[in-house]
Formats: C-alpha cells, sequence, structure tokens
C-alpha cells in the first residue's frame, strides 16, 4: 500500500472511531515495513490533517456546500488531504492533485472529478493566499485560520486580550524544539551532548538546567544510549514545575504519570524521599519500567488523588500536577484542539477535589505546587482562589521569577502563566504554603 493510502485509510479510522492521532499512527506504522520517507509522509499527512481539520473543511464548505456532510469517510480523507498538501506542505501543485485523483479511483471512484474540481478551485482563487483575506469577526478568522473551536479562541480573547490571544495562537503553531532530560546520576549533560553528536543527533544545553535540546528525538529515543538510562523526555515547562516544587524531606507527587516530574526531582535532591502516585494501573507499571530504565530510587503507587489516605501521613511537599483539559499543548495533541467547553465541564470539580486532598498531607510549614499544561482559568486561577478563601490556614507562595515576555506572573508572584513558545509549553504553576 502506499502511503498516501495508507494515510487515508488511517484518517478514516480516526474519523469513525475518535482515537488519538498519535497512538493510531504508532499502531498503523509499526510492521508497516515503509520506508523511512514513507513513514515521514504519513505522519505528516496524518497528523496535520488532524491539526488542520477546522481550516480544511472552511474551503471544502465554501466548494461543496451542504453536500460535504454526505461525503464518505474516504473522500473527506483524500479531499483533506489534497488541500493540506496545497496549504501545508511543499508538494507541487500537480502532484498533490494527480495524486489525490488517484486516491479518488481507488477508494471512491465516483468522486474523482470532484476531486479534482474542487481542488483545482482551490488553487484557481488564490490558493494559500486566501488564508489573509478571511472575513468575520477576529475570533471566527482566528479559529479558521489557526483551526480551533471558536469557544476555545473566544476564550483566550476573553483572558488574554486580542495581541496575547493571538501570540497563543502562534506558540501552537510552531515550530517548536524538542528536548529530554539528561539522568546526571549518570552523565553529565556535556558528555551526554558529545555521545549524542556520535550518534548522529545534535545537543545543545536548553535554558533549564541539566536538559539539552536535541535536534531528532525520534533519533535520540533509537539509540543506545536512551536504553542505558541517560535521558528521559521532558518539556521546558514541565521541568520548571518540578524545580518550583523544590524537592525537600518526604515529597509527594500525587498525579505523577508518566513520570517525568518525578524523575527530575529526584535527580534536582537525590536525598529527597518521592512518592509517585497514579491513579492507573497501567500507568504505574510504566513509571515503574522508566524508573528502573533511568535507575531513579522512587516509590511508585497506585492511588486516586481525589481520596484522603490517613495511611500515607504527612509530607513536607506535595506536587499536585491534576489532570486537564490540556489546552495548553495543542500543538502536541492536535485532537484537543475541537474539544468544546461543555467536554470539560467536570474538569474544575475534580481539581478542586484532588487539591484539597492534596493539601492535607502538608506538615504546617510544607509547600505545595498546583500545575496544570491548560490556560483556562476556570482550571487554574479560579480553582486557586476558591481554594484559599476556603481554606484559611493556607496563603501564597511566591515563585522563583524568570524574566521571560510569555511568563505572566501574578497573585503576589505566586502565580505563573507560560504562554506556549517555541521552547516552552503552556501551563499554570501556582504557590501554596500551609501556616505554621
Amino acid at each position: 500500500m502506499s502511503a498516501r493510502g495508507m494515510a487515508v485509510k488511517i484518517l478514516v479510522e480516526l474519523e469513525k472511531r475518535k482515537a488519538f492521532s498519535n497512538l493510531l499512527l504508532d499502531k498503523a506504522l509499526s510492521g508497516a515495513g515503509l520506508s523511512p520517507s514513507d513513514t515521514g509522509l504519513v505522519t505528516a499527512l496524518v497528523m496535520g490533517v488532524t491539526e488542520r481539520r477546522l481550516t480544511l473543511d472552511y474551503f471544502l464548505g465554501l466548494y461543496c456546500g451542504k453536500q460535504l456532510a454526505a461525503f464518505s469517510p474516504e473522500l473527506k480523507a483524500i479531499l483533506r488531504m489534497g488541500l493540506y498538501q496545497l496549504l501545508y506542505m511543499k508538494t507541487p501543485p500537480h502532484a498533490a492533485i494527480y495524486e489525490s485523483v488517484e486516491l479518488a479511483k481507488r477508494f471512491v471512484p465516483k468522486a474523482s472529478g470532484l476531486t479534482n474540481a474542487v481542488l483545482r478551485r482551490f488553487l484557481r482563487e488564490g490558493g494559500r493566499n486566501q488564508l489573509d483575506k478571511l472575513k468575520g469577526s477576529p475570533a471566527e478568522v482566528l479559529a479558521i485560520r489557526y483551526s480551533l473551536n471558536p469557544e476555545l479562541v473566544k476564550m483566550f480573547f476573553d483572558r488574554y486580550g486580542e495581541a496575547r490571544a493571538k501570540a497563543i495562537l502562534e506558540g501552537f503553531d510552531g515550530p517548536h524544539k524538542v528536548f529530554i532530560a539528561v539522568n546526571t546520576q549518570k552523565i553529565a549533560p556535556a558528555a551526554l551532548a558529545e555521545k549524542l553528536a556520535e550518534s548522529g543527533v545534535e545537543a545543545q544545553p536548553a535554558e533549564r538546567q541539566g536538559m539539552l535540546e536535541v535536534s531528532s528525538l525520534s533519533a535520540a529515543l533509537k539509540s543506545p544510549l536512551f536504553h542505558q538510562g541517560l535521558f528521559f523526555v521532558q518539556g521546558l515547562s514541565s521541568r520548571l514545575t518540578a524545580e518550583f516544587s523544590a524537592p525537600e524531606g518526604r515529597v509527594l507527587d500525587v498525579c505523577a504519570a508518566p513520570g517525568g516530574k518525578s524523575f527530575s526531582m529526584a535527580l534536582l535532591n537525590p536525598r529527597a524521599q518521592i512518592w509517585s502516585m497514579e491513579l492507573h494501573e497501567n500507568r504505574v507499571e510504566l513509571m515503574k519500567k522508566e524508573a528502573e530504565r533511568l535507575g531513579l530510587p522512587l516509590e511508585i503507587r497506585q492511588n486516586d488523588a481525589s481520596v484522603y489516605q490517613e495511611a500515607m501521613g504527612e509530607a513536607d511537599r506535595v506536587l499536585c500536577d491534576v489532570p486537564c483539559s490540556g489546552f495548553g499543548v495543542l500543538h502536541k495533541k492536535p485532537e484537543l484542539r475541537y474539544r468544546t467547553m461543555a467536554e470539560i465541564a467536570d474538569l474544575p470539580q475534580r481539581q478542586k477535589e484532588i487539591l484539597a486532598v492534596s493539601a492535607r498531607y502538608l506538615k504546617p510549614g510544607g509547600q505545595l505546587i498546583y500545575s496544570t499544561c491548560t490556560l483556562h482559568p476556570a482550571e487554574n486561577e479560579d480553582i486557586v482562589e476558591e481554594f484559599l478563601n476556603s481554606h484559611p490556614d493556607y496563603e501564597p507562595l511566591a515563585l522563583p521569577y524568570i524574566g521571560r515576555e510569555n511568563f505572566i506572573y501574578a497573585g503576589r508572584g505566586s502565580r505563573l502563566t507560560i504562554l506556549p513558545d517555541q521552547e516552552y509549553d503552556g501551563f499554570f504553576i501556582a504557590g501554596l504554603k500551609r501556616k505554621g
């Protein structure tokens, strides 16, 4: 099967099952025997079409009208792929159209003429330049241009203003740098960078100490250095959250999977006693395997963070990185671009429960970090405000100041919102301290 044919099948499966694109893609490519270039093409088409679906469907709606809703999943996938190549890839226009028509002949023979007509009309009416002529309110135009649920764009506008909302959307658009955290108990960052270079992977120091920016994450993960436990994958915002947690004494990471923050805390202070908790058994087992690969002595347990366990005892530090909407990492999880506010309506209540339970484990004078990878105020500032108003024995804890244009401090320096850019993911981090 051709690379484009496989991409069509994966996109059809995604449409039918509403699965996560990266998981379905990995499963389809595993054992497919494609060349590296074909594997890259399938990945680019599947992830790209998923990420830009709203933009692509905007143009399909212009050209196909109401009949678009009646198109088969196969025809939609072929048309979206054709438009995606014309809009965002360097595929020559004649090749993109030819390949799309050939796919239509195979999957939906009666629609080969329609496929040819739609793609040629797109080029005839201006091609990519049409993105600069979109009509509507600023929020509506940006929703189409950046392919996000209009509800979500409106939330960014309401919370951050038009200028910052645009910066957020551009931050999701990339390109994005990729990073690894060095296992400094086994090797120094400079030494690992040299070894990676020998494997054909360029690496240089990142802004956060003990981390490296790498030219190819996939190549780094395939090297023996990964299997030797010399590094793990982590973003800079995640690493910063671990730094702010200031591991000391007994530390509880109450929602720890996939484990990066726990691993970083163990490296930042090897003397700290770190307990990593996770609700789902399969993720607990994955963290245990990862900790074993790295050689880090963590206490990893299955636990429901929303239910208080008296036997857990008290802690000097608690990291409360709660499940969230993911509205700060849309560049990593394209499906989340189309999530509605109704779909996440129950999240704040669970976040409140987890924060309230987590705070009960703190010793007097202990410190807690509450964090999310979302930019949604109902999951961030509102949660912290409500907690402080209902818990007079807790107070804001000022976070270390980092002077970056995309770092917004509030609450007397106790709350940090990180807007996404090439290096940092969108995150919210808040510091709390138990009085006494």
